[in-house]
């Protein structure tokens, strides 16, 4: 089939687009030489803003090192006790294999670590229920979640993969400063993954793999398959270097009010809809900066698709800044790149940056995300496995149904810690993170400035 490629540009002018555009930074921005001086200048719905998290997690005054000694599902040596104990804690694991969880997993206290790098091979698989955030400061390494369907469609109405939401009710479940990195979300009835409420922001997803949303799995609406929601005020949502593959919707959506920063993803094989926005009223300013993805269709994706969706009832306000630059769209003959509503405008300069991503070229993205996406990505499971095998060979599928984890057989290897965890190394930081991170880096993480 003949393919038809695009690359996006907010100043260049795109397809369905007025070519006529808004300075995003506002006219006093253009007298001051500093970035960081016009930032200052500017109102702050006019100013940059801030994605992602700086989080330490776990490691805080009083960290408890607990250990997940076995797959239960509750009980002494289980990862769900693990989570409940109180105070900052780094979870480290004893064993590898298939969790089977009875009900969802809840993290609710705040600072915490779930270092899935620790386990042995072929890592950590939670199934029969959904990982959900609801607290401050979390960072979640190298861990599957693959819920599958419920037993009614009541259980399946919201039977995410992951999802971090913010209470608005009260403060001390602000889901804030939230780091997920080599992750991998699939199997799920609702979304893969889902940020929603105001009270969720500073969220980093990085590195991870949000795919196989089943399409026919008992949602109560019916066909389903979500990708990565991005709900109605949740702020400062960093979206770098992930795999979003075979999924109907979603892929991500940003939902009117929210703001995000996503960079560098490959999006394979989107069914109905690759990015897209939903239009919602009464809600704060949407900032959002898409720049140099890849989006490439596959099996499953629509004739009509259509690479970066505004829908016409989204009803843009001026404090509303969208910045599109640097995509590869390579979709089929009849696609197009880019809808927008008629005289929609543009931003010229980002409105959302995320100052802890090394922005790559986008082609390099397909390589790059190929290489280290997902949970352990020297180390992958076989169905991590599969997955990245269908982006090569371009035969992934949306899914109805999901495979059994029969195959994935438990295995036990103590984890040994670094002596004097809490010493300090050379450069100041704690013996137990610089470990954490030579951990991340041999299952085959990305290295960064903070972690090489």
């Amino acid at each position: 089939m003949t393919k038809r490629r695009y690359t996006s540009s907010s100043r260049n002018g795109v397809r369905n687009v007025t070519r006529k555009v808004v300075l995003a930074m506002g006219g006093v921005a253009l007298l001051v030489p500093s970035y960081l001086l016009m930032a200052a200048l500017l109102t702050p719905e006019e100013a940059v803003a801030s994605a992602g998290s700086t989080t330490q997690g776990g490691i805080a005054p009083g960290t408890q090192i607990l250990h997940v000694t076995n797959l239960d599902d509750d009980g002494p040596g289980s990862l769900r006790q693990a989570i409940s104990t109180n105070g900052p804690r780094v979870i480290v694991f004893d064993v590898a294999g298939v969790i089977r969880l009875a009900k969802d997993l809840k993290i609710s206290g705040p600072n915490i670590t779930i270092a899935g790098q620790t386990a042995p091979d072929p890592g950590i698989i939670l199934t029969g229920g959904a990982l959900r955030v609801r607290a401050r400061d979390v960072i979640i390494q190298h861990i599957s979640v693959r819920p599958g369907p419920g037993a009614s469609a009541k259980d399946n109405d919201n039977r995410d993969a992951i999802s971090i939401d913010g209470s608005s009710e009260n403060e001390k479940h602000q889901s804030t400063n939230i780091r997920l990195e080599n992750v991998s979300a699939g199997w799920s009835v609702d979304e893969a993954l889902s940020l929603w409420f105001p009270m969720t922001a500073s969220v980093t997803i990085t590195n991870s793999i949000v795919g196989e949303a089943l399409r026919n799995a008992g949602h109560p609406k019916g066909s389903h398959s979500m990708g990565l929601l991005v709900g109605y005020g949740v702020t400062g949502v960093q979206i770098t270097g992930n795999l979003l593959v075979s999924n109907d919707f979603r892929n991500p959506v940003v939902v009117q009010g929210a703001q995000a920063y996503i960079a560098n993803n490959l999006i394979f094989n989107p069914g109905q809809n690759a990015f897209h926005f939903y239009p919602r009223d009464k809600q704060g300013p949407t900032k959002v900066s898409f720049v140099r993805n890849v989006i490439k269709s596959g099996m499953d994706s629509k004739k009509h698709l259509v690479g970066i969706l505004l829908p016409n009832k989204f009803v843009v306000r001026p404090a509303d800044k969208i910045f599109i630059e640097g995509n590869v769209i390579d979709i089929g003959p009849d696609g197009r790149p880019m809808s927008f509503p008629d005289k929609f405008e543009l931003a010229v300069e980002p409105p959302i940056a995320a100052s802890n991503w090394a922005l790559a070229p986008s082609s390099d993205v397909p390589k790059t995300v190929l290489r280290y996406a997902g949970s352990r990505p020297a180390r992958r499971n076989p169905i991590d496995l599969r997955l990245i095998e269908g982006v090569r060979k371009g035969t992934a599928r949306v899914i109805d149904t999901p495979p059994s984890l029969d195959e994935i057989k438990p295995v036990t290897k103590k984890v040994v810690l670094p002596e004097d965890p809490f010493g300090l190394t050379a450069n100041g930081e704690t013996k137990l993170a610089s470990w954490l991170c030579k951990q991340h880096l041999a299952v085959g993480g990305m290295p960064s400035a903070s972690c090489q």
